[in-house]
């Protein structure tokens, strides 16, 4: 009853099974195209994985056998359609708010409207940087096909947005 706000990354059903939420409770989301948070998500793990193993410094070179390449990453089960698992149970129209990441800085505006909230600057946490190389169509076939729920979600919370669902 103390809790204010509760953020991060976990599952609606997850948090619903082990906090007695009201009904009503406001929520708040951020979608991101899909192809996108796949390979974002990709090459940041892969990012770490280099960063963690230190292979050069320790003169190995096991991740470059073993890692997967972007295609077997996507079609894993547990890479495929990841919104749409953290959202389960839930309908768009019960978020308060939707923000779409590509949109940060103006959602972030709305958002801080929507909540009467101050907001000063967007921060970004965990950015892999430039990427190195653009996917080819072949590998964008792959992770649209292994995301098709998630690319339903994400169309749809574009269409509430374009029609101000979650204005003031």
């Amino acid at each position: 009853h103390r809790v204010r706000v509760l953020h991060g990354h976990f599952s609606w059903r997850h948090v619903s099974n082990i906090l007695e939420l009201p009904p009503d409770i406001p929520k708040i989301t951020w979608l991101r195209d899909p192809v996108e948070r796949v390979v974002s998500n990709y090459f940041y793990l892969s990012k770490r994985l280099r960063e963690i193993l230190d292979e050069e410094g320790r003169g190995v070179n096991i991740l470059s056998k073993m890692e997967r390449s972007l295609t077997e990453y996507a079609q894993a089960g547990i890479n495929q359609n990841r919104m749409s698992k953290f959202l389960e149970g839930l309908d768009l129209e019960d978020f308060r708010f939707v923000g779409i990441v590509e949109q940060m800085e103006e959602d972030l505006e709305r958002l801080g409207r929507r909540m009467d909230w101050s907001v000063k600057e967007a921060y970004q946490h965990n950015t892999t940087g430039k990427r190195k190389r653009k996917i080819t169509p072949e590998e964008r076939a792959v992770i649209e096909a292994c995301n098709v729920e998630d690319i339903t979600l994400y169309r749809r919370a574009l269409e509430l947005r374009g029609t101000g669902h979650w204005q003031l």
